[in-house]
């Protein structure tokens, strides 16, 4: 994953890495999680290739630091 970009709030982000690896987008956070067992396909079920022209970097966090960090940004 490349340079980091805003995500859209309005619907879910995934997105993935050169290896296929599949992520959920987490805009409060301005980051991503691994989603485990996913594979990227698109709505007719053909996996999605990786693109180095189309990669953004994304920091990419544990769901236990994800879930702390929220947990902080609600006041929980």
């Amino acid at each position: 994953m490349k340079k980091t970009v805003p995500f859209d709030n309005s619907r879910p982000t995934y997105l993935m890495d050169k290896d296929g690896n599949v992520y959920a987008g987490i805009p409060e956070l301005d980051a991503a999680v691994l989603s485990e067992n996913a594979i990227a396909c698109d709505e007719n079920g053909e996996l999605i290739a990786f693109s180095v022209f189309d990669a953004k970097r994304v920091k990419v966090l544990s769901m236990e630091s994800a879930m702390e960090q929220l947990s902080m940004n609600v006041g929980w």
